[in-house]
């Protein structure tokens, strides 16, 4: 079993405590999002399970309290260790924003890193760092140069942040940026983030289905690469949140048909809901499927949203010739393909990778409110609980997992 770690009780802080740093899930020049460990660390309880522990903050938002005051906050140490720590509030500096966070969902980036696997661990910090990026919140502080937002805003982040300068910058594809560093501390009562990467959150919008703002974004820009054409038949692999997502934009976006493949039976079940036609590969061949909803050729469009290479192989025999497979799951780095490129060359198969853009974004925030993707998000746990969060979002237990370090909030 997955071993978990986490504290029982808020350490103390004091003026003589030793202070460790800890780092956010940015690179080390990303000084804002830094966070200190606050005074000694408690002992922390060994598994996923909730056993006894005792309440661990306020559940309150804590625009009023010293900067002394410690936050509770995820701090990911290594591989399988994650625990429910107090560390040294953060400190917005002049081009940047001070969150309460009301909610953090559990990507699955996040998961790779705690297993200590994928591509998203490859060129971070070493650990005690805090991790999370899909954030929803309420604006606490602002920096002097800060003008995009003001207190009390409600807002949701882009994950990253951009030079401007580079050759990729310049042309417009800022996802590619040569010094990208990605938001990190998400798992927090407060967060940092840098001016230009906070959104506003519509009057409409509950800051639950708020912090799927990057999740959502991720699929409109897969979308945009597909080319989903009017009529179309698409095979979405996977039904994670973002399986569920990519399957509503297609339905939304004027797909006729489509099937979701996925093995887990809560997921389909959700994935029914909306309307896509939901299989189980273990009982049905997602390319036969295809080939049947298909006129007998298979898939205008694939989307694999897993990130393995049996997953991948599944989408690119799914489609028809001339067809296009999107990845969106993140794959392991050392992971390779048994892809021919007679076939590639023969099929007319337009292969392509999806990364996040800005634009994708600023359109994403107006699918937020669709009340329906509010039925993707099927548990919250409170900040203490994160091992047991982490255990959900492992196991696939239903649809978005998120953590709520201030309590619920509206």
């Amino acid at each position: 079993m997955t071993e978990l770690r986490q504290s029982t009780t808020v350490p103390k802080t004091s003026n003589s405590s030793a202070r460790t740093p800890l780092m956010s899930d940015t690179t080390p020049a990303y000084h804002g999002a830094q966070y200190v460990l606050a005074g000694r660390r408690a002992r922390g309880s060994r598994g996923g399970s909730a056993g006894r522990r005792a309440a661990v903050g306020s559940g309150k938002f804590h625009r009023g309290l010293p900067q002394s005051a410690p936050v509770n906050a995820g701090v990911f140490y290594g591989p399988h260790d994650l625990r429910c720590e107090a560390v040294e509030r953060p400190r917005p500096g002049p081009d940047e924003i001070l969150i309460d966070v009301a909610y953090c969902g559990i990507c699955g980036s996040d998961i790779h890193t705690f297993h200590g696997s994928g591509g998203n661990v490859h060129n971070r910090p070493p650990g005690p760092r805090v991790i999370g990026h899909e954030v929803s919140g309420v604006v606490a502080a602002i920096g002097d140069q800060v003008t995009s937002v003001k207190p009390g805003d409600r807002v949701t982040c882009l994950p990253w942040m951009t030079c401007g300068k580079c050759p990729y910058c310049r042309r417009g594809a800022v996802n590619h940026c040569s010094s990208k560093r990605l938001l990190g501390g998400g798992f927090a009562e407060q967060v940092i983030t840098v001016e230009g990467t906070a959104f506003l959150v519509p009057d409409a919008v509950p800051l639950t289905r708020a912090a799927l703002g990057e999740p959502v974004s991720c699929c409109v820009w897969a979308h945009d690469l597909g080319q989903v054409p009017n009529g179309a038949v698409v095979l979405v692999v996977g039904a994670g949140t973002m399986g569920l997502i990519m399957a509503y934009l297609a339905l939304r976006g004027g797909a006729a048909t489509v099937i979701v493949s996925e093995p887990n039976e809560t997921r389909r079940a959700l994935a029914a809901t909306i309307g896509a036609i939901a299989i189980d590969p273990r009982q049905e061949d997602p390319i036969g499927v295809a080939r049947h909803h298909g006129d007998g050729v298979g898939a205008d469009v694939a989307f694999e949203v897993v990130g393995r290479t049996q997953t991948i192989e599944t989408a690119l025999g799914a489609v028809r010739n001339g067809g296009t497979v999107v990845v969106v799951g993140v794959a392991d780095p050392d992971a390779r393909l048994s892809l021919s490129p007679y076939e590639l060359y023969r099929r007319e198969i337009t292969l392509r990778g999806c990364l996040t853009r800005r634009n994708s974004f600023e359109r994403g925030m107006r699918w937020l409110r669709h009340e329906a993707l509010d039925s993707f998000v099927t548990h919250t746990f409170p900040i203490e609980r994160i091992g047991e969060a982490m255990q959900a979002a492992i196991h696939g237990a239903g649809g978005k997992v998120l953590i709520a370090p201030n309590g619920a909030v509206p």
